[in-house]
């Protein structure tokens, strides 16, 4: 998909109604989506939503322009921009999704620490996030073809991407939860576990895990067998975001929204100066390393980044009590978007896509045409499952079985 420096991804979506973390607090509802969530209700938090809704727009975008235009247009320092913006839009839906978990799980703590509806659901849901990502790239065309594959089709469908990072890293989440009895605790290690992913990626990455017998595992650390997102550095961002979840979930959310984007705003300045000045000192203790791939210093900027966005949204919501519908449905439905618009500009095994049949050929006006019948393909999209959910849905569960059965009966029997 895309490389470290522009990686883009859509991000999850599901919604959750929240109370008071800690005693003392007043209750407010707050509804979260995300590929990973749990189930809708009919709350949400408006900034969260148009933050993610903003993404999806840019994420199909960064990805139809970097299949379809032509590398000759490329370079330059307003593509250098539009190259760091398209790799914000990544780290944003790994920051929401760990946002997310914590404003689900928090008011509800000790629910969640003990076996259950919702977490039999929760954990469902990231069952289904690793098939799908492994499904996208599934190397046969049947399941018999699987026994003829070579060495580096196996290597390709071992590649860790988005999907299965958040899976696996809100699944992680989950495992504190049950061990950790006070949010404030799990929000200290949340905080923890994110630097130590970031600090650990140079250190990662230097390891021959290929040679040493450990490929697979390999593949969920680092880059260099191809995966797009290994959990060094990409975990640090969702545990980033579950540790500033419980903050906010906490009573000390309660000052009104603009108090909120102001820390936002500030805790974001500092991260993407200290990150900056880090990276320009003369001495470095991981030595010669690629900033823009493995270095500490790229997240803390990264992080920062996402941080000021977000400050921006919730002052844009100021007065503004119900979001456009399409905006949520993008917001909500943006693992469908991902896994169709992904399929129709990369392929599959099953498809060609755009970049097979078209290709990076264009010229910009022709891409700015077919990001324009992308973006509106997608949204009509959204909306109309959206929709279909809300008004229909004994049709949109027929819909689901009818979908499941057709890709197993193409695995078996292919079309």
């Amino acid at each position: 998909m895309l490389g470290a420096r522009g990686q883009s991804v859509p991000g999850p979506a599901t919604t959750v109604n929240r109370r008071p973390a800690f005693p003392g607090g007043r209750r407010v509802n707050v509804s979260e989506r995300t590929i990973l969530s749990e189930p809708a209700v009919s709350t949400r938090v408006p900034f969260v939503d148009l933050a993610r809704g903003i993404a999806v727009l840019f994420m199909i975008q960064g990805h139809t322009l970097q299949v379809l235009l032509d590398p000759h247009y490329a370079g330059g320092p307003f593509s250098n921009a539009w190259l760091y913006l398209r790799g914000l839009t990544s780290c944003t839906f790994l920051f929401l999704s760990g946002f997310s978990f914590s404003l689900a799980t928090t008011p509800r703590w000790a629910e969640f620490r003990k076996p259950g509806p919702r977490v039999y659901k929760r954990l469902r849901r990231y069952l289904l996030l690793v098939v799908l990502g492994y499904g996208m790239r599934f190397p046969a065309r049947t399941l018999a073809g699987l026994s003829t594959l070579s060495a580096a089709q196996w290597q390709t469908f071992a590649i860790v991407d988005v999907l299965q990072l958040i899976a696996v890293s809100l699944a992680l989440l989950q495992v504190g939860v049950w061990l950790l009895a006070s949010p404030r605790v799990f929000m200290r290690l949340a905080f923890a576990a994110s630097a130590l992913a970031a600090v650990a990626t140079p250190f990662a990455s230097r390891v021959d895990w290929a040679s040493n017998g450990h490929a697979l595992l390999g593949a969920w650390l680092t880059t260099n067998t191809g995966s797009l997102f290994p959990a060094l550095p990409w975990a640090a961002y969702v545990f980033f975001g579950a540790g500033l979840g419980v903050w906010y979930a906490g009573p000390r959310a309660a000052p009104a929204a603009d108090d909120r984007a102001r820390t936002f705003l500030k805790a974001g300045a500092v991260m993407v100066v200290v990150g900056a000045l880090l990276h320009v000192l003369p001495w470095s203790p991981y030595g010669a390393i690629d900033f823009w791939t493995l270095s500490p210093n790229l997240f803390l900027v990264k992080s920062g980044s996402v941080l000021l966005g977000l400050s921006g949204t919730i002052r844009l919501m100021r007065g503004i009590k119900t979001l456009p519908r399409l905006v949520t449905a993008l917001s909500r439905e943006s693992l469908l978007v991902y896994l169709v618009h992904v399929v129709l500009l990369y392929g599959s095994a099953w498809t060609i896509g755009l970049g097979q049949s078209v290709g990076p050929h264009l010229a910009p006006a022709s891409v700015v045409g077919w990001i324009a019948g992308l973006l509106t393909a997608m949204s009509l999209l959204a909306w109309t499952w959206h929709e279909c959910k809300r008004q229909m849905s004994s049709v949109a569960v027929l819909v689901r079985a009818v979908a499941a059965v057709a890709v197993l009966y193409g695995l078996v029997w292919p079309f």
